[in-house]
């Protein structure tokens, strides 16, 4: 969660907050919900009131002040995030056919032992992007350790390479 939250007299580095209402609520509704702040510098004059609260620590990477943008008062709070954009889960075209029993299970085990299960959670954090994420590891698999049957070219049985071939098929037909 990113914004101006308004609160100047927070003190984020050790979680404490004079007693007015909004101070300590913003405060101890981060601090209960598992939040933590990432910004470590002033944004507008002595003040931190742009923050970046996440619940996750790691999630955040780089945290800098950039110049304001036109007249504003505030500096620019630039960070970067540790995720992975998830794409669209891939699947089977219609004139892909899969050999599933000519799968190669051992290789597809040791795919799937060889993931990073921790990071993989890490860059996938919520249930949604979690999914795609693993139903595109699934497939990826499926595309290198289950073969697919090769589909004969539409038109002809198969195409003669050489001339001499073509001219005995010929022959053939007018028996």
């Amino acid at each position: 969660m990113v914004g101006d939250f308004n609160c100047p007299k927070i003190n984020w580095v050790n979680n404490t907050a004079p007693c007015d209402y909004v101070s300590q609520t913003v405060l101890s509704w981060a601090v209960n919900h598992g939040f933590t702040q990432h910004v470590n510098f002033a944004t507008r004059g002595q003040n931190t009131l742009d923050l970046v609260l996440t619940d996750d620590d790691l999630i955040v990477n780089h945290v800098a002040e950039s110049a304001p943008i036109g007249l504003s008062d505030h500096c620019i709070v630039d960070f970067v995030l540790n995720v992975k954009c998830c794409p669209d889960i891939k699947h089977l075209k219609a004139d892909d056919k899969k050999i599933w029993f000519d799968t190669d299970f051992e290789g597809f085990g040791r795919h799937l032992n060889s993931v990073n299960w921790n990071d993989f959670i890490c860059y996938n954090p919520s249930a949604e992007f979690g999914w795609l994420a693993f139903v595109n590891l699934i497939w990826e698999a499926v595309d290198h350790f289950v073969p697919s049957f090769v589909k004969p070219e539409q038109g002809s049985r198969f195409k003669p390479h050489c001339c001499q071939l073509r001219k005995l098929i010929t022959k053939k037909r007018h028996l």
